[in-house]
């Protein structure tokens, strides 16, 4: 439940460090989480979310919106959807191959959110990636994992009405 914790309080924040932080301690409690309980896929790729976060935490650092890091992650995100299969034995059909296709296509969703500096525009993109997860975490029974996606996009509303609707309608009425 702390991963859960952390991902629905990372989008009630407006600065970009903040949100990436509280998704780097979300990604690290839901790596464990998942790889309990056998939904490697969503395991690995929260590992992967922890590397992620560290790296768009410290920005300038290491130069994190280089169109590299995109396709350095994208390239990882797919070759842990292989070693899903490949390594850790979940059967290569059409209905796993589709339902493990899902967070990689979130994490894609999440990834490209963190490339933005503002935190409005990483909201609006939550709005795909939550989905994806949403599905694929009723699917494999993850329930913290459900319980957390709702309350994600719930806290997602929030944040946008607290910081871009209000914002926005605050803006209106001093022009006129």
């Amino acid at each position: 439940m702390w991963g859960a914790f952390f991902n629905i309080l990372s989008y009630q924040f407006k600065s970009h460090r903040n949100i990436v932080l509280c998704q780097l301690a979300g990604s690290s409690f839901f790596t464990i989480s998942y790889l309990l309980l056998g939904t490697y896929t969503g395991g690995l790729l929260n590992g992967v979310g922890i590397l992620r976060c560290i790296v768009y935490s410290h920005k300038d650092k290491f130069r994190a919106n280089h169109a590299g890091w995109l396709v350095f992650f994208i390239g990882l995100y797919l070759t842990m959807y292989v070693l899903t299969f490949t390594v850790f034995g979940t059967p290569f059909d059409l209905s796993h191959a589709l339902l493990e296709i899902l967070p990689v296509l979130g994490m894609t969703s999440s990834h490209v959110a963190l490339r933005m500096t503002e935190g409005r525009h990483i909201r609006m993109l939550a709005f795909l990636a939550s989905p994806m997860w949403l599905v694929y975490n009723i699917i494999t029974v993850s329930m913290g994992a459900i319980a957390c996606e709702v309350f994600v996009l719930i806290s997602v509303v929030i944040g946008v009405v607290r910081h871009d609707i209000k914002k926005n309608t605050h803006q209106v009425d001093i022009e006129r």
